[in-house]
């Protein structure tokens, strides 16, 4: 609408002569009829159903009736076609599903009493994903697999993605880093971390923590420049960066969080995609989801 009255006021406009008030009433009001000599043209990878409702076409009348209302897109150039033609990569070519499987037993039954099942599942869920010993393993697997078999890479320039749930989980994930790759001696395997805000994590510090406290060598430098240096090889991620960030030096992606949304999962594993100077495939292990609704996502 506003982009409709700049053109009209615009088409209307002279030089020598001054606008009045009711001129611009006339193209605000203009600008909420239909224009014949105005098209709007939407590009995007992920196409939802607001941006379909706002920018599709109707399809085909002799379609189904289920189907006959729902507006489709003017053109789709696929994920496919575009994987085959070379301009992005197919991030599912090693996708592989890690399992991660747990017991909880209680030692003392006698202290056990009725609790709510759907509350008290989530709580054990996250104590558990959250414990120590557990992030620790997880750790160990994906800095293991990025030296063997990722850091070589791209003549050694190389990175890894690593998607957790929560900004603690983040924290807690940058904290088992760092211990591992001390206690190893890696060198060349640094890791930072991304997350809005501060996290109190009273089990691990009192101060709360944030992306520039647990981030020294940044030095004041945009994470995006940072990380496109030989300064850092891995990338902890809590929403922020998940989608929207282009690198195409990313190989590797570990994700450690539950992606329920198919447009979310699309757009968090194509961070992989891009194309670079031998670049030929890309890798994810995957903790957490089911396989077949990646697959169906993509499809």
């Amino acid at each position: 609408r506003q982009l409709k009255e700049v053109l009209m006021i615009d088409g209307t406009a002279n030089d020598d002569i001054e606008l009045s008030s009711e001129d611009i009433l006339d193209a605000a009001v203009a600008s909420r009829r239909v224009s014949k000599n105005l098209s709007y043209l939407a590009f995007t990878a992920t196409p939802k159903a607001k941006t379909l409702e706002l920018f599709g076409r109707r399809p085909d009348p002799e379609q189904p009736a289920s189907k006959r209302n729902l507006p489709v897109a003017y053109h789709i150039y696929s994920m496919r076609q575009a994987i085959e033609e070379g301009f992005i990569l197919d991030v599912l070519q090693n996708y592989t599903s890690y399992r991660v499987a747990y017991q909880l037993a209680h030692e003392n039954p006698v202290a056990d009493h009725e609790v709510d099942s759907k509350k008290a599942a989530t709580k054990i869920a996250k104590w558990v994903r959250l414990h120590p010993h557990n992030i620790a393993q997880k750790v160990e697997t994906i800095i293991e697999h990025f030296n063997s078999k990722i850091k070589h890479l791209l003549g050694g320039e190389a990175k890894a993605m690593v998607v957790t749930s929560s900004r603690l989980e983040a924290v807690r994930y940058k904290l088992a880093f760092e211990k591992y790759v001390s206690e190893k001696g890696y060198k060349n395997v640094n890791a930072m971390v991304a997350f809005s805000g501060e996290v109190n994590d009273l089990e691990n510090g009192p101060e709360p923590f944030t992306e520039r406290n647990m981030n020294p060598d940044l030095k004041g430098r945009d994470m995006r420049k940072a990380f496109d240096t030989d300064d850092y090889q891995v990338m902890l991620v809590a929403n922020k960066f998940q989608t929207g960030f282009d690198q195409p030096k990313l190989v590797a992606m570990y994700v450690d969080k539950k992606i329920a949304n198919a447009v979310e999962i699309v757009q968090t594993f194509s961070r992989l995609n891009r194309t670079f100077p031998g670049k030929d495939q890309t890798f994810i292990i995957d903790f957490i989801n089911d396989p077949e609704v990646v697959r169906t996502a993509f499809a």
